[in-house]
């Protein structure tokens, strides 16, 4: 049987790991961090290990704080330090800096001031992708096409996490540094969101309930999970923590 007491497969990369994120058969992962490059991992089901594990290299020396899988498991987005996120088609058989085949999507802002990206969410059709910036901005971008379609700055401080609702793909909840949780939809004024003030220190990851009624909430010294309604801010429960747990990474629905 299954030792619980040890990893069923650990992987080695030479850097700090930012982002882990699953693509969507649960065969592998895709990693970024402090190095540049995005690693992909051959979990359950992935094809034959090549010589060398498939890394993206084309975010250059910049280090890489974000990756997501597009839901349909085409096509990986990355971003960083540089202010740009890449869309490209994982070559799971690429090897080292072969991680990416056919054209790559560079998606950038004009007239905006440059910041560094902290967090990206794909739409569920996979059309578009959403980024959370370290000044507090939200971006998005077509696809396809990499056409910038929408700015808006949401939050004083760094934007950690920005989940799109399971109900309603134009509803956001965003977290952030600055110690708030804000729920929106894209066609909406900044003063028209739902703000939850209930944490005291920074908040690092938001998640909905699969069906998008309950959001959930923590952060940096937090010793409790905050679960609440997204439409009135009304708290549901305070899930407390270990005590030796001193600082929440994630959450996941």
């Amino acid at each position: 049987g299954y030792d619980v007491g040890h990893p069923w497969r650990s992987y080695s990369q030479s850097q700090q790991i930012n982002r882990i994120a699953w693509s969507p058969d649960s065969a592998y992962l895709a990693a970024g961090g402090s190095g540049s490059q995005v690693y992909i991992h051959a979990v359950m089901g992935g094809t034959k290990k090549p010589w060398a594990i498939p890394s993206y290299h084309r975010h250059k020396n910049w280090t890489v704080y974000a990756v997501a899988w597009s839901p349909d498991g085409t096509h990986i987005a990355s971003g960083g330090y540089e202010d740009e996120v890449h869309l490209w088609r994982p070559n799971y058989a690429g090897g080292y800096e072969g991680a990416a085949k056919g054209s790559i999507v560079i998606c950038r802002v004009e007239g905006i001031r440059e910041s560094i990206i902290k967090c990206i969410v794909w739409a569920p059709d996979s059309s578009s992708v959403f980024a959370g910036r370290a000044d507090g901005g939200i971006v998005q971008w077509h696809a396809v096409t990499g056409e910038f379609l929408f700015h808006s700055k949401r939050h004083q401080q760094e934007v950690t996490d920005l989940p799109l609702s399971p109900k309603d793909a134009m509803t956001v909840a965003s977290s952030s540094q600055d110690t708030t949780v804000r729920v929106w939809r894209l066609i909406d004024p900044p003063e028209d969101d739902l703000v939850y003030h209930g944490h005291t220190n920074e908040v690092l990851s938001v998640a909905w309930s699969p069906d998008g009624t309950r959001v959930v909430s923590g952060g940096k010294k937090d010793r409790h999970l905050h679960v609440w309604n997204p439409s009135t801010g009304e708290v549901h429960q305070r899930i407390p923590l270990s005590i030796s747990f001193p600082e929440l990474l994630s959450i996941t629905s």
